[in-house]
């Protein structure tokens, strides 16, 4: 499967419920950096799959997060 890289950033409290819209994309989590205000995150995901997770984080995260390239 060809994954795409991408990046976002998450409160604490938002980890658990990224991770797991990840990877019922078939995504992967590559790296968690914890800062002083949350969590940055390396993802890589089918190309298909992308606009999907950003509707969905954006849903639960009240538009907050956003995947970057």
């Amino acid at each position: 499967i060809s994954r795409v890289p991408l990046s976002c950033a998450c409160s604490f409290s938002e980890l658990n419920l990224v991770k797991l819209r990840v990877a019922e994309l078939g995504g992967l989590v590559l790296e968690e950096t914890f800062t002083a205000n949350g969590v940055e995150l390396q993802l890589a995901l089918g190309e298909a799959q992308i606009d999907t997770l950003q509707t969905q984080l954006a849903d639960l995260s009240r538009g907050r997060i956003l995947l970057q390239r």
